[in-house]
């Protein structure tokens, strides 16, 4: 597939060195992307819009401009904490 292709997958994340060592988790992704650049400046990040903001679980930072399209920045830390208290 080419660089943008999207396709459904279970993918393995984990934290970066120095965060929640040893945890691993599986995940099903409705989609995932590949081609996104993870680099952006703290000018590009957007407020959450009030759908997410006022959400009851809330991972998402903010929002970055990416190919035309709006895309959430997840707090990594949120999630692996979420994920690892769903597990308990």
């Amino acid at each position: 597939m080419g660089q943008g292709a999207v396709f459904r997958r279970v993918d393995a994340i984990q934290p970066g060195p120095g965060h929640r060592q040893g945890q691993a988790f599986c995940i099903e992704c409705a989609a995932v992307r590949l081609g996104i650049d993870p680099k952006y400046t703290d000018q590009q990040l957007r407020a959450l819009p009030a759908t997410l903001a006022n959400a009851r679980s809330k991972l998402t930072t903010g929002i970055v401009p990416w190919n035309g399209r709006s895309v959430g920045i997840l707090d990594h830390e949120l999630l692996f904490y979420a994920l690892a208290k769903g597990l308990s």
